[in-house]
Formats: structure tokens, C-alpha cells, sequence
């Protein structure tokens, strides 16, 4: 009994540092790369999304216990869980200890995460480099975005080394560094393919075309699909409701009386929907040669001038016989 009250108390130092300790607590220089960070930093997330931000730290020295208080937008997220990562745990079940668990609090209506954790009784030495300190789980709960925060750095939020002549905590100097997350709905419509009949074509013909869209997005989309060669508009069609991950095939047939003899640029675009901001794959294009149709010979004249070649060949004959009796 009396050991495990010794193991709380001397966790309790570490972690809350009691008024007659803090009267005490000196500040440990500590290398000026100590930092303590959230990964990743900054995250874009579609809503009722659960995901998890990593606590770690960089280039501490012998560190005894540590406390965070983060805080969050709680109109865009909800803290679910918390949990402990390896790096002080891991150094004081080397030792034969463990850890003590500052009860741990989420508060979803202030948004602040408020955890701890401390060696649970004196070790030899401290955790000591780089590591994950905790876990957080949050669900994306509404779009918009939250600043995510280390509150009151020295006080709420902090490191503990342990003097070895006092046997008192002292603070470790660090940088505290924060992150931002973004939920938001992504709209993002594109054009997949433009497929023709007849990539060369004679003027006056007509060329099936067919255009593949597809809703790379998170909700259905409404649009329109205008399909145009050069600067002139064949046809535009309008794609409603196209779900999120869904695609369409839209036909269109191009008549090409009465156009000049040139190559055509065959142009298929997506209209932006609200919030889109991925443009570049809402364009695609092929090239179309119109060409003259082949010179056809009428049959008349085709006729006319078999059996002139027919009368031609006759004579000839004729003569080349009459010559030969001679």
C-alpha cells in the first residue's frame, strides 16, 4: 500500500507538479531541436470521417513524464479515443517499470484533448531521442476547418526530466507545434475519354462521337458536356444527379457538310461545379482530318471508254494481221 502511494505520488510530481514543486522546478535546457509535433500537420478529410493525429517528439533527453492539453474546433470535430504511444512506455519497461495514466479527458464541447502519462516509479534514466508520445481519434464531424493547438505550453502542455540529486521534476524547454484540419467535400467532375468512328473523314459525312465523364467527387453532380470542334459548338448535353465514383457515356453525331478540307480539333469539356478546383481533367480533345471524297467515274463514261479501248484494240489487230500476210 505504502509503495503504491509512493508510485502515485511521485507520478503526480511528474506530471501536475504539486504547488510546493512547481516553487522548486527549475527548466532544463534541453536541446534546441526538441520538438513536439502533430502528424500529419495539416489533413483534408470528407466528413464522418474517423481518423487519427499522431503526438511526437524530436531530440529529447532523458524525459520522465509529459503532458498535453490539444485543442480542436468542436463544430468540425469530435475527439473519440486516446492512446499512449511507445516512446515512454517502451523506455520504462526496459527498466522493469511502467507508466502512470494522468486521467484522460475529451471534451467535445470547450474541443481540447487534456492527457498525460509519467514513469510510474523513480527509474535510472529517462526516454531519451525520437518518438510517438500518443494518439488521438477524432471523426470529422461537419466541413470547415479546426486549428489543432498545444494549450498553454509550460503549464497545461510540458516535459519533465527528474533531477537525480533532488529527485524533483524539472521542466525540459521545447517547441510546441501545431497542425490544422480541413473537411471538406470534394466536387471534382471529369472527362475520361472522346473516342470517334472515323478519325479521317470525307465532307459530308457523318462522325459518331462518344464522351466518357465521371464523378471523381464525394456527391452527385449535375453539369454539362459540351462537345465543339475548333471554336464551333456541335451539341451540349446535361449529365443530372451523377452519383459520387459513378460515370455516363454521352453520344453525339458531328455532320460535316459544307466544312473546308482541314484538320479539326474535336473538343469535349465539363462545366466547373460549385467548389471544384481540380479543373485540368475536365478536357479532352482528338483530331479529326475532313477530307475530299475520291473522284467517281460515271458509268456512262466508263462504258464509253471500254469499248473504245474494245475498237482500238480490234483495229489494231486487224492491221498487225494484214501486215503479217505480207
Amino acid at each position: 500500500m505504502k509503495r503504491c502511494l509512493f508510485q502515485a505520488m511521485f507520478s503526480c510530481s511528474l506530471l501536475i507538479g504539486f504547488t510546493f514543486t512547481l516553487g522548486v522546478c527549475g527548466v532544463v535546457l534541453a536541446s534546441p531541436d526538441t520538438t513536439v509535433y502533430l502528424e500529419p500537420k495539416t489533413s483534408v478529410w470528407l466528413p464522418s470521417t474517423v481518423f487519427n493525429i499522431t503526438v511526437s517528439i524530436t531530440d529529447v533527453s532523458e524525459l520522465y513524464g509529459w503532458q498535453f492539453n490539444l485543442t480542436f474546433n468542436s463544430a468540425v470535430l469530435e475527439a473519440l479515443e486516446f492512446y499512449e504511444g511507445p516512446f515512454l512506455k517502451q523506455a520504462a519497461l526496459a527498466q522493469g517499470g511502467d507508466t502512470y495514466e494522468l486521467p484522460t479527458t475529451l471534451n467535445n464541447t470547450a474541443g481540447w484533448v487534456f492527457a498525460g502519462r509519467a514513469f510510474s516509479s523513480p527509474l535510472d534514466h529517462g526516454a531519451s531521442g525520437s518518438g510517438i508520445l500518443a494518439y488521438v481519434t477524432f471523426n470529422s464531424t461537419a466541413e470547415g476547418t479546426s486549428s489543432l493547438q498545444f494549450y498553454a505550453p509550460g503549464t497545461d502542455t510540458f516535459l519533465n526530466t527528474m533531477n537525480p540529486d533532488t529527485q524533483l521534476p524539472e521542466r525540459i524547454s521545447f517547441t510546441p507545434v501545431g497542425g490544422s484540419v480541413n473537411v471538406a467535400l470534394v466536387h471534382d467532375v471529369a472527362v475520361t475519354g472522346l473516342t470517334v468512328s472515323e478519325s479521317r473523314v470525307t465532307v459530308g459525312a457523318n462522325v459518331s462521337i462518344v464522351v466518357n465523364v465521371k464523378n471523381n467527387g464525394s456527391v452527385a453532380e449535375t453539369f454539362d458536356v459540351t462537345l465543339s470542334y475548333d471554336s464551333t459548338v456541335i451539341k451540349i448535353q446535361t449529365v443530372s444527379g451523377l452519383a459520387a465514383g459513378d460515370s455516363k457515356s454521352l453520344s453525339f453525331t458531328w455532320n460535316t457538310k459544307d466544312l473546308v478540307t482541314q484538320d479539326y480539333t474535336m473538343t469535349a469539356t465539363a462545366s466547373t461545379v460549385s467548389g471544384e478546383t481540380q479543373t485540368s481533367n475536365n478536357v479532352d480533345s482528338v483530331v479529326v482530318s475532313v477530307v475530299s471524297p475520291t473522284p467517281v467515274i460515271p458509268m456512262e463514261m466508263l462504258v464509253g471508254a471500254i469499248i473504245v479501248i474494245a475498237i482500238v484494240g480490234a483495229i489494231a489487230f486487224f492491221y498487225m494481221k494484214r501486215r503479217s500476210k505480207k
